[in-house]
Parts: C-alpha cells; structure tokens; sequence
C-alpha cells in the first residue's frame, strides 16, 4: 500500500518536526498498485471500482487508461477513505475490487468485468504496540549501514547505477537529514542496499519507507518468499514525499534494494513487529 504522508515536508524547515508529527489528514488517500494484462486482441481501457464499499470510501471509480491489446501495465489506483479506528495499532479491511474493460476511451461500451479481494490493513508504525526492529532517520549524519552493492542485474531498467548513498539536508521528512544518491557511472546492476532481520517470537512485520523522487526508481524486497517489486520505476515520481508500507516474513531476513539513476531521497526507514 503506498499513501501520501500529511504533507511534503520544507526543505531546511524549522517547522518540519511539527510537520511530520501532525495526524493523517481526514479523509485521507492511499493507493493500491494493480497490474493488468489484456489478454484480447483489441486495445482496451480500464477502469477501477469498488463493489459494496465498507462505510467510509469515496472517490473510488477511477478511469486507468488505455492498454494495448496483449500488452501489460501496472496501474496505479488511489481510493479516499476516511480514518478508520485502530486497535493496537491496526485496522484490516477486505475489499472487492472491480476491474472494467471498455472499447472506448468515454468508458460507454463496457467489453468485460473481473473482481478481485483485497485485503488492506492500515497501521500506526509508531504505535506502542509494535516494537521497532530497526529505525533508519539518517540525522546521526551517516547512512546507517545501507551501501551502493553490485546486486547482478537491473530491475529499473535504466542506463546507470545509483551513485554511493550519503546524507543529505535540503529534502527530507523528519529533520535534519534524509539518505539521498543520483545517477553515477556505476553499472546499471548496482543498487543501494540493506538486510533487515526479523527475529522468531514475533507474528507479524512491516516495513515502512519514505521516499522521494523525482524520475524513475524503484524499491524491492528480497527473501525467502522471492523477489517482490513494490515500487515500479515508473510511478509516483513527482517530487513529493510517498509512504510505502510492505508485509515482511517473521524469523529470516529480509534485503531491500533501492535502484535509480535519478536523483532520489529516503527517510524514516521502519521495521516494526509485534
């Protein structure tokens, strides 16, 4: 689930610990990241909806665009929701998720539907009831233990590594520094890495990461469980501060890659279980 955080905190402001200790707004909005293939042999266009919402959404019809015939595209699909109540730190809903197919690009002439569940849980990272594994807000001024690694293979795509990551203080989400790297003449299969262990003894694990940027990069995680590509190169790369938040396996380990030859920021980095 990737959302917004309240705002996108000012460079090198006084306010900015104010800023990032402010409330989620409410209503609030967040994003699902789908991905669609068109399976038919004519261009289509998608469109997203919710089927008998729970108490709470609106703005949920959204038009996806248009995706050739056999061809695939990830889409990203932001719904608005007002502020559910936690417990404990957290809140799971289940919601049917209708992906519509039309012929044309006014939606008038529908050709096919398919429902899908999702199941959203929303949390509170910093929620007393969950124990924070590691915390990554780089304002000891080092890039606490992430390093620019040759990983074997390009997942963005993209012509260049990253450059060697580092401090830095004109972007950042709580103050007085953010990790930032851009392009470098690394090749294009190195990436900027950490493991995160997870202990036995916990039942479940989230990591949280903020980030900015302004190009394509993208973020995956690798385990046990393979390799998952939570943040595509190509979304969300608009110069404003996201939230991803990612489900992390319990008693192993797990290695996030961040890899982009633009110039990008991290901030706020938390594994948290309980």
């Amino acid at each position: 689930m990737i959302r917004r955080p309240p705002r996108s905190t000012p460079s090198n402001s006084s306010a900015a610990s104010d800023v990032y200790k402010r409330q989620l707004p409410d209503p609030f909005t967040f994003s699902l990241l789908l991905a669609i293939t068109n399976n038919e042999d004519q261009d289509l266009y998608f469109r997203a909806t919710l089927v008998n919402p729970p108490a709470g959404y609106s703005n949920y019809t959204k038009d996806l665009g248009l995706i050739s015939a056999g061809g695939s595209a990830f889409k990203l699909y932001s719904l608005t929701r007002s502020k559910p109540t936690l417990t404990d730190g957290e809140y799971t809903e289940t919601l049917t998720v209708r992906i519509e197919a039309y012929t044309d690009s006014a939606y008038t002439n529908l050709y096919a539907t398919k429902d899908i569940q999702v199941t959203v849980t929303f949390i509170d990272h910093k929620d007393p009831a969950f124990t924070a594994i590691d915390v990554d807000n780089f304002d000891s001024g080092d890039v606490e233990g992430w390093a620019l690694v040759d990983i074997g293979e390009n997942f963005t795509a993209k012509l260049a590594g990253p450059g060697e990551p580092r401090v830095a203080s004109d972007h950042y989400v709580s103050p007085p520094y953010s990790m930032y790297t851009n392009s470098s003449s690394e090749p294009d299969t190195y990436a900027i890495v950490k493991s995160f262990n997870v202990p036995t003894g916990y039942t479940k694990a989230y990591l949280v990461i903020h980030f900015w940027s302004n190009n394509d990069w993208g973020i995956r995680i690798v385990n046990s469980q393979g390799k998952k590509l939570v943040k595509p190169s190509g979304l969300l790369n608009n110069q404003k501060w996201y939230r991803v938040v990612v489900k992390l396996p319990v008693g192993e380990s797990t290695t996030v890659q961040l890899q982009g030859r633009v110039t990008w920021y991290v901030d706020e980095i938390y594994v948290i279980a309980k």
